[in-house]
Parts: C-alpha cells; structure tokens; sequence
C-alpha cells in the first residue's frame, strides 16, 4: 500500500493471508515459484503424476500431516504441469489456534514447520488500517505507529483516512505569511497570503519616489517612503573661480564644475568697478565706475590704470604741478598747467 512503512505493509500482507483463507488459497498466494520446495511425488505413490490447477494437487495432499505446506501446480519448461510443495508464509495458524491477546501458538516458520511459541514480529494480532495497526511485537501485541501526516503547512488539514492514509486539506484558517507588508493573511487554496500595506520593505524599495540622484533621499521607515530633509547633495563647497558653478549631475549623483550662466553677476576683483558679468566663463568688469580719481594726489585712484591728468576723467580739473608758485592749474589733454 503507498504511503505505509515497510512493517505495516508487510503486516497488511499477511493479515490478508491469516483472516478468512484456507489451506489452498493460503498456498496459492504465499508460493514463491522460483524457490519453493521441490517434491516430485506428492501422493506417495513414487510417480509424478502431472496437473492442469493447484486444486488437482490439493487433492493429493495432506494438509493435517504438513499443515506449513502447500501443494500447487508448477507450470515446467516442457509445458507440462507437475505439483510440487511449498512452504507456506511464516506467521501463519498452524494446528492449534494463535491467541492474539499474548501472540502465542502453533504458527509456520516460514520453512514448513509448524512451531509453538511466540508468533512472529510482524504478524497481525487486531486491527489493520492505512492508518495503523495492532501488531505482534516480542511476543505482545502492541500498537503500531500510522505514517506521520503532518506536512508542516498550515493551511491544511491533516488527517488519515482508514483506506488511503494521509489526508490535506485546505482550510481557510487566519495564518502568517512571513511578510511584514502584508495583514489580514489568511489561508486559500493551500496557501497563505495577506493584503499588501506597504509602499517598501527596505530602503532600495525606495528608488521610484526619487527624481533624481541628486534630490533628498528617501528611507523606509514604518514600511512608508519617508523624504529625509537635508540628504540632498550639496555641491556649494566645492571650489570655484569667478563664474564658475559646482552643480550636482542628475544622472550620477555627483558634483561637476561647469560654466556660470552668461550675464550672471561675478566679481572681478576690481573695487572701482560694479555690474561686472560672466561671459564665456569669465568675469567681465561691468559699466558702473564706483571710484572717483583726485587728480592731485600722483595716485590711481579709480583703478584704472591712470593717475591725476593722465586719466580723462581729470580733464579741465584743478591739479597740482608741483610749483609752489602756481595755483591756478588745470588739467588739459593729460597735463597738468596754469591755462593760457
């Protein structure tokens, strides 16, 4: 039978054999036709006589005088029928009845004789299912353990039916799945399952919410996407030069240094000058002068390069010659004199 282990099954044999078989349907079941015993003359009579059925030869036979013997007919190689002897299975009733309650009696050994004493380990002595079984064991009859049906899910029932053995069933039983994301999980079709309650389950579930490497990072907290303010990529320490930018690249997630915008306002280093722009990169001074040039005192005082007379913006101002005995000069194209 599937599903039983080797002793029960062997003891469902035999206790087909044992219960509601005489001696030729006993025989015939138990005969091993490759090893059985040999007996040319079954009748006594010296001769072999042939046989078309078992019946033929139990009539020849004397099952009281060898009740652990069988006679059937062996089909030879010639075509020919002949009756031959066999022993009958061990633990079968031989002479006196067994007592199942002590597992004692006469019983074969299995090599034609008939013993008393304890019956065989093996032999049924009650009841004998896909589920179990009462069986002689060391001379006592004890129970016999059915199959382990506990296929370890809980979302079957586990029985044993009398004739099949293990039963599953599904149930629909409240279960866990093992998925913190899921609740409610319940039982169908055999397996357990629940309603999905999370957006992540880890951080890299996260990715989806980000629009880019460079944005706040996102983390999984109470299985929510949650923004982490402050994650985002800062790239302002970065070192620049005047009308450069450090900006995050979207695609990878890392600063690179590019190019301000053109027209965007820069410093370059002059003090005198204002509205200086970023062209190409670079800083150009802007249009707003901020300082003013003395023209006396021998000093650039705009930054630009030229001092007193030498500056245009000097022209037709008062200067300084350096003669004490002046007091009236001008500036007039880059010099410093008393006008004519």
């Amino acid at each position: 039978m599937a599903g039983l282990s080797p002793g029960l099954a062997r003891a469902v044999a035999l206790g087909s054999l044992v219960v509601g078989l005489g001696c030729e349907e006993v025989g015939r079941v138990g005969v091993d036709r490759e090893t059985h015993l040999a007996a040319p003359d079954v009748s006594g009579t010296g001769s072999a006589p042939g046989c078309l059925s078992d019946s033929e030869c139990a009539k020849r036979f004397d099952p009281i005088a060898e009740p652990c013997m069988v006679a059937v007919c062996v089909q030879l190689s010639s075509g020919a029928g002949e009756c031959m002897k066999s022993a009958r299975p061990p633990g079968l009733a031989c002479g006196a009845a067994i007592d199942m309650g002590s597992c004692t009696g006469n019983v074969c050994d299995g090599k034609g004789v008939c013993l008393a004493g304890p019956v065989p380990d093996g032999v049924p002595c009650g009841a004998v299912t896909a589920c179990g079984a009462k069986l002689c064991t060391d001379g006592a009859c004890k129970d016999w353990p059915g199959p382990n049906c506990d296929d370890a899910n809980p979302c079957t029932t586990d029985g044993c039916d009398p004739f099949s053995g293990c039963t599953h069933a599904n149930n629909d039983l409240a279960c866990d799945d093992g998925n913190a994301c899921t609740e409610g999980d319940v039982c169908s079709g055999g397996a357990c399952a629940g309603k999905n309650v999370c957006s992540c389950a880890v951080k890299s579930d996260c990715l989806a919410e980000m629009k880019d490497e460079c944005g706040n990072q996102f983390a999984c907290i109470d299985k929510k996407c949650v923004m982490q303010p402050g994650t985002a990529l800062d790239c302002s320490k970065i070192p620049v030069l005047p009308c450069q930018v450090a900006l995050c690249d979207p695609s990878t997630g890392s600063c690179t240094v590019d190019p301000a915008p053109n027209d965007a306002p820069c410093e370059d280093g002059n003090p005198c000058t204002g509205g200086d722009y970023c062209s190409g990169g670079l800083c150009s001074k802007g249009n707003q002068k901020l300082c003013t040039e003395a023209c006396t005192n021998g000093q650039d005082d705009d930054l630009d390069g030229k001092t007193d007379c030498l500056d245009e913006e000097c022209d037709g101002k008062a200067c300084d010659d350096g003669d004490p005995g002046t007091s009236t000069e001008k500036c007039v194209t880059g010099t410093c004199k008393v006008p004519a």
